[in-house]
């Protein structure tokens, strides 16, 4: 599984103690239906894998940076499994087995994108603003109980 990762995750995550494939099942449990709810099912049971490695005092990382075509092969998935993410999960390391771009990378500030670019409010194209006074959307005007 590490030859899947992207060499700059496969530098790291070549110590962690597991690493896991999540994987999306497309159809339902009975039948062959797709399920919708496939790689949101499995971003859940994802979280909660992470919170409850978080509990334990373990460190679990999930990565996009994987060859997913390449996991499929070499898992033998079948084709209605989609690998959508792989985890590291093991003892928090020492930034000192980082490679200096590594290192940097891992010890910059966290940058998060305002809220506003991608949260919004009522339609779509409404910015939500925090501490903002809450204003009718054009799909609201009008709509008043009397």
């Amino acid at each position: 599984m590490l030859s899947c990762l992207a060499p700059a995750n496969a530098e790291w995550a070549c110590h962690a103690g597991a690493l896991l494939l999540t994987a999306a099942w497309l159809l339902q449990a009975r039948g062959d239906r797709p399920n919708r709810y496939a790689v949101h099912d499995t971003a859940l049971a994802t979280q909660n894998l992470l919170l409850q490695a978080t509990a334990l005092g373990l460190a679990a990382h999930p990565m996009g940076g994987f060859d997913r075509e390449k996991a499929t092969a070499v898992l033998l998935l079948p084709p209605e499994c989609e690998p959508v993410a792989m985890v590291a999960v093991g003892r928090p390391g020492s930034h000192d087995r980082l490679s200096p771009e590594g290192r940097a990378e891992e010890m910059a500030p966290r940058e998060r994108r305002p809220l506003a670019e991608w949260v919004h409010r009522g339609v779509w194209g409404t910015a939500w603003q925090a501490g903002a006074a809450r204003a009718e959307t054009p799909a609201e005007e009008g709509r008043h109980a009397g």
